[in-house]
């Protein structure tokens, strides 16, 4: 288990300053880049990575990564924060560097992705270097084509010269023998070629097939008895028969005659000879790669670039060629030329001859021409936290794919230069780009296959032909280190994003209003929130929180835990500038004036990312700096709204001009904690009401804005309603009986923002902001159903075979052959079918992916899928980046069909879709994963192969949010996984919404030997006949196997007199679950409800909202029954039944509106406790007050953790609260271990109420009360 919160805070209160001069970097300081140097490489391409004194953290360590290869070194600095590292880099390779304070265990080596430490920047070597020369002599320049006119540049090389009937050129380098036959005979059928030489005396023959690539054997002495060894022949057929015959067989020798050539028949007779009998000149070259009709070998510009082989075993490289980065319009031809390295370890056998190696160009839009304006564009390894595909609402639509295939080669078998320990050849494109193709700024993309005889093809970063790695980045990409300005569009337009990391109780950066209307920020934790709110003091010290005003840009890097590249855009640095002007609250103007950018930096002081943001979430971002401590760390310390004004301007290497900024703001404020009516994503059914009600920790007569939009599935304006007014004292929000009736009447998608705004008496604003959004389905019987996944998400697809809706993970592991599953990291798919449970074991090694799939019972879908794209493959059971090889029939048989953004057009040039707008099917998919006060995961996503890890783990941090826990999901947390999906399809003039639920239920991590405890079961599974699953939860030590969280009225509550009192709620398991809910008012007969959930279990009948009108307490006793169909079958009577978690019936209380206020004091109104220890809370009440009574209840957003009466003593009453007792009863609450640490994330929210009713001298009732909010070790009470 990892300690997080401490990193977090750290993370906040140190920021980036400048070394000055005198001083060394500090932690929480980048490298100083232009204190690094980066050297000319050697003949190996090694290059030697200087740091000066002061260059960073001094007696600690730097980790420096090639982001090409991915090869990382590890380095000691010196007490002046100087060093020394080589690593391979030629030319303009990007080098990342992060500091650490100390080296680097030896176990955190070597792991792709994130660099441990940090912050980091990253560094380019020149641009301006020539290409190394790794020849040891000139390269032959002959390219064996079957063409001779590069022979006439040899004197003395035509050996034969008979006309038509034998013409034969010959000429050896150090490496092979080089060999031309032009005849007439070859224009007759023949199967083989016989080539007879003498080698210092030695006679060697081979014959072969020169149309096929296999492994020639050589034989030695005259009969050729003895075969020596197999060579690869190049071979070419033109106008004449070209060879290259490697020599490694004669190990160096000195005189080569080359006696004969035969065309041989299929039985190995001879058809026609050709004698020579001639000694062949030598020229003192090499082999090499040479093109004879090379268009850019003088005139090119060139480049380097690289990229990991066999998982990590070794590494490619090639010298690029390329005419210019600036075309003027689409449809211009755009050559490249690559001369590529494949390295691999000389032990190895070479690959057989008869694999060829293809290369495949794409681009990837940085920017492109939409509806007349250039707009950003999201794609592979730039979407990492945002995107430019938007719903009809505004949300970002996540994880898809805009590269462009534009050109496919593959190497010809004579190109195919082989060495001890290489593989050398050419990669020539030509591409004509696409007529279409919008005006905007490309970077080329490089993948490079390697291909068998049967067809199959694996890239070259997995295939084992050249050894098996330690391991590589989960999505490698190798981005070409230029950017096509295609159209000559500029300036172009960033998306700059301020305070991204530094997240906001789950909430992540801020854009400009500008950029507000083109995209959106995505963090998949939580729908970012409407407004931006950053505390000004850190609530433990009480000393300023300072924070960059410097951009964030989100898609220059993959942003992943798991992996790493080369930025999209080479920016230019030291270049470009930022102006920024500051409004704080009270009307003051901070002009910071005009600032240079001097380097990047990426990443922040945490030694592993994950201890902030979690493993699949951005890490590692880039940003710009200026290294000036004014811009860098600039303390926010008024309350109220900042407005920051940020321009600037930037350049790239290929003279690529950018701007970015506007109006960013703020609010600075002290975090309120917001637990709407309607769980977070809860999917709604047409008919169904929305309770408006909000309940605010702490407790504080906040006003309250509550926006809900719908915006229909078909057609029709945005239906808009707002509820407004003040909460109670004690944080109670409802809008009253009268104004609250909304009702979902169309399909669509709805959003819900909370506003929440209170200054305190002591002139601290308060505030709270949320944003929640889903799906609205018809209640009609729909065409599309939605369903997850069946079985886990396996790195290797072919490793699951079968994948079954529901499994225990023990068994279905053993049965696919998966040994020790307690030590395997595993991916367990959200369960297939709507209403089921997955358990879910704690720790870093089991998680949830969440992706959901679409059942077409019309039919018409999944033939357009067939007709508009047939080779689809599914990525679904693979990590999301890597398809797997199941066809659309495969899928739809599954009921497994795509919910996702397709392009229908089946031609190979056209351009893709950038934007859903222009998509013929626009399917996607929601996904809110919450606990009752915590979001686990929120997005909206689009596809299935954008490479974003759509998943979380149980250790998962949540970015800090209130209440998340030291170490995320623990045992005894519940999830409710909501989802719904929304597909158009203009041809088919297709609109439909489904919606969707499950429940996960976080297990403990099993002993060391023990089975695995992870599991995917249907809803009541004994009482269904479908195996038993054991029980969902246990509580109190007592089974819980179904069970009711009320979210409108809360145990513990306190409601005035005339406030509306709306009971709702989530059933758990997710099942359309009949209610039955009694009240009993103080001195009343009971009042009985009773109702259903809807399909997904929600429950809310606005008819049954009243006002409450005695003062006393109220009882709510909720039991929910469910007898009825599940995915395994029918529910046995009698029918399973609960209640609410931690104690059956509940409290709430009634209190006038001018009820009085337990004394309690001032200076602990908010104060810091030890968290662990127990807290003495000790009340007086009025001493002429009789039969005086005092209530209490204590609970968590999730569990009523204990109610009841504490005994009066004189005028004076007493409540130990005891942290150890309630962490050893609800073990989802933390406590052992947290002793140390400090933050409001650490431990699950408490909200403790206490009541006090009795009669005073006048015999007239009175009532005394006061809430208190525990956050770890913040305590919080302002009645």
């Amino acid at each position: 288990m990892r300690r997080i919160i401490l990193l977090f805070i750290v993370c906040l209160s140190l920021t980036t300053v400048t070394a000055q001069p005198g001083t060394l970097p500090e932690l929480g300081d980048p490298p100083v880049a232009a204190l690094i140097t980066i050297s000319n490489p050697d003949s190996n391409g090694i290059v030697t990575i200087t740091g000066e004194a002061g260059a960073t953290l001094p007696n600690g360590g730097v980790a420096i990564r090639n982001l090409y290869t991915e090869q990382t070194v590890y380095v000691a600095t010196n007490f002046q924060g100087s060093f020394t590292a080589r690593i391979y880099g030629p030319g303009n390779t990007p080098f990342w560097i992060s500091p650490t304070r100390l080296l680097t265990f030896a176990e955190d080596q070597g792991i792709p992705g994130s660099l441990p430490g940090g912050p980091g920047t990253i560094k380019f070597g020149s641009f301006d270097q020539p290409p190394i020369e790794t020849a040891t002599a000139p390269i032959t320049q002959l390219e064996i084509d079957g063409e001779v006119d590069d022979w006439l540049t040899y004197s003395n090389t035509l050996v034969v010269n008979s006309g038509a009937q034998q013409t034969v050129y010959a000429l050896r380098n150090r490496a092979s023998l080089y060999i031309a036959l032009g005849s007439d005979a070859l224009d007759q059928p023949f199967a083989q070629v016989e080539v007879t030489a003498v080698l210092d005396g030695v006679t060697y023959l081979l014959a072969f097939d020169p149309t096929q690539a296999r492994a020639v054997p050589v034989q030695r002495g005259v009969d050729g008895a003895t075969e020596v060894g197999t060579i690869a022949v190049g071979a070419a057929r033109a106008a004449f028969l070209e060879l290259r015959i490697p020599l490694d067989f004669a190990g160096g020798a000195n005189t080569l005659t080359l006696q004969q050539l035969r065309l041989l028949d299929a039985n190995g007779g001879q058809l026609r000879a050709f004698p020579v009998q001639i000694s062949v000149r030598q020229f003192d070259e090499v082999d090499g790669i040479f093109r004879a009709d090379s268009r850019l070998r003088v005139d090119g510009q060139t480049f380097n670039v690289a990229g990991p082989l066999g998982a990590g075993a070794s590494f490619w490289s090639a010298q690029g060629r390329f005419t210019s980065t600036r075309l003027r319009e689409p449809g211009e031809q755009w050559p490249l030329e690559l001369d590529v390295t494949l390295n691999f370890p000389n032990v190895l056998p070479l690959p057989a001859p008869g694999v060829r190696y293809v290369g495949r160009l794409s681009l990837q839009p940085v920017a492109a021409e939409i509806d007349g304006d250039i707009r950003l564009i999201s794609d592979l390894h730039s979407n990492n936290g945002w995107s430019s595909a938007l719903t009809p609402s505004g949300l970002p639509i996540d994880n898809l794919r805009t590269t462009i295939s534009v050109s496919e080669t593959s190497v010809p078998p004579a190109a195919v230069i082989r060495g001890d320990d290489q593989l050398r050849f050419p990669l020539d494109f030509a591409p004509d780009l696409p007529e279409d193709l919008p005006p905007g700024l490309y970077v080329p993309i490089l993948e490079g296959f390697v291909q068998f005889p049967d067809g199959r093809r694996v890239s070259w970063a997995e295939s084992d032909l050249f050894g098996a790695g330690p391991g590589i980045s989960r999505v490698p990409l190798t981005r070409l280190p230029l950017v096509l300005n295609v159209g000559e569009v500029e300036p172009v337009r960033l998306l700059w994003t301020l305070f991204w990391d530094h997240p906001s109780d789950g909430s992540r950066g801020v854009l400009s209003d500008t950029d507000q209307a083109v995209a959106s920020l995505s963090n998949r934790v939580q729908f970012t929130h409407p407004t931006h709110i950053l505390p000004p003091l850190d609530a433990e010290t009480g000393t300023p929180i300072t924070y960059p005003l410097e951009p964030y840009l989100i898609n220059v890097m993959p942003n992943a835990y798991d992996s790493s590249t080369a930025p999209l855009i080479p920016f230019l640095f030291p270049g470009g500038r930022l102006t920024i002007t500051v409004t704080r609250p009270d009307g003051s103007v901070d002009d910071l004036g005009d600032q240079p950018v001097l380097q990047n930096q990426l990443s922040t002081v945490a030694a592993d990312e994950r201890a902030i943001f979690g493993a699949q979430t951005p890490v590692d971002t880039y940003r710009l700096t200026t290294l000036n401590p004014l811009l860098a760390a600039y303390p926010l310390d008024q309350y109220g709204e900042y407005a920051i004004d940020l321009t600037g301007r930037l350049e790239d290497r290929s003279g690529n001009i950018y701007e970015g900024g506007g109006t960013y703001r703020v609010l600075v404020a002290e975090l309120l904690d917001v637990l709407p009516a309607v769980l977070p994503g809860t999917p709604f059914v047409v008919g169904d009401a929305f309770n408006p009600a909000v309940q605010i920790l702490p407790g504080v007569p906040a006003q309250v804005e509550v926006d809900v939009r719908v915006f229909p599935l078909r057609s029709g304006p945005v239906i808009e309603r707002q509820f407004n007014g003040a909460a109670s004292r004690n944080g109670y929000f409802h809008p009253g009986t009268d104004a609250a009736r909304f009702i979902f009447r169309t399909p669509g998608e709805y959003i819900v923002d909370y506003e929440v705004r209170f200054n305190s008496p002591d002139g601290r604003l308060w505030a709270a902001s949320l944003r929640t959004a889903g799906v609205i389905a018809d209640d009609d019987r729909p065409d599309l159903v939605v369903h997850g996944e069946r079985g886990l998400r396996l790195d290797d697809p072919d490793a699951a075979p079968f994948r079954p809706a529901w499994f225990d993970l023990g068994r279905y592991a053993a049965a696919l052959g998966i040994p020790e599953i307690a030590e395997t990291p595993v991916i367990l798919n959200t369960p297939y079918h709507s209403g089921d449970v997955i358990w879910v074991e704690d720790g870093p090694l089991r998680g949830v992916g969440a992706a959901l799939t679409g059942q077409d019972l019309d039919g018409a879908y999944a033939d357009w899928l067939l007709t508009a794209d047939p080779a689809y493959v599914s990525p679904l059971a693979a990590p999301l980046a890597v398809p797997l090889a199941e066809p659309i029939e495969r899928l739809a048989a599954l009921d497994t069909l795509p919910l996702a953004v397709i392009n229908a057009s089946a031609e190979p040039d056209a351009a893709l879709p950038l934007l859903t707008d222009d998509a013929i099917n626009e399917g996607y998919f929601y996904v809110s994963a919450v606990r009752p006060d915590v979001s686990v995961r929120q997005f909206v996503a689009g596809g299935y192969n954008g490479g974003l890890p759509l998943a979380w783990d149980s250790d998962d941090p949540l970015l800090g949010q209130i209440g998340a826990g030291l170490d995320g999901n623990r045992p005894g947390d519940y999830i409710f996984m909501f989802g719904g999906a929304v597909l158009r399809n203009t041809e088919l003039r297709l609109r439909d919404s489904a919606i969707y639920a499950a429940l996960a239920v976080t297990v403990p991590e099993p002993e060391r030997g023990s089975p695995a405890l992870s599991r995917v079961y249907p809803p009541l599974s004994a009482a269904s006949g479908s195996g038993d699953s054991g029980p969902l939860l246990t509580v109190n030590n007592e089974p819980v196997d179904l069970f009711f969280h009320p979210t409108g009225v809360r145990p513990g509550a306190i409601l005035r007199v005339g406030d509306a009192l709306a009971i709702s709620g989530q059933v758990g398991p997710p099942l359309p679950a009949a209610v039955t809910i009694t009240i009993t008012p103080p001195g009343q007969p009971p009042r009985v409800i009773t109702g259903r959930a809807n399909a997904v279990g929600h429950y809310f009948d606005a008819a049954q909202t009243v006002e409450v009108d005695t003062v006393g307490l109220w009882t709510v006793d909720v039991e929910v029954a469910y007898a009825g169909s599940t995915a395994a079958g029918i529910v046995d009577s009698p029918a399973p039944t609960g209640g609410v978690l931690g104690g059956g019936p509940f409290v709430f209380y009634v209190l006038p509106v001018d009820s009085g206020v337990l004394l309690w004091d001032a200076e602990r109104r908010d104060t810091t406790i030890q968290a662990v220890r127990n807290q003495e809370f000790e009340f007086v009440v009025p001493a002429d007050w009789t039969s005086v009574r005092a209530h209490y209840t204590l609970s968590t957003p999730s569990y009523l953790i204990e109610q009841g009466t504490l005994p009066i003593t004189g005028n004076r009453f007493e409540y130990i609260y005891n942290p150890a007792e309630h962490g050893a009863a609800f073990p989802n609450i933390e406590f052992a271990g947290i002793a140390q640490e400090s933050g409001e994330a650490v431990a699950d929210t408490r909200l403790l109420t206490f009541v006090v009713i009795g009669l005073d001298a006048n015999g007239r009732t009175q009532t005394l009360s006061r809430t208190f909010t525990i956050r770890h070790d913040r305590q919080i009470s302002l009645d």
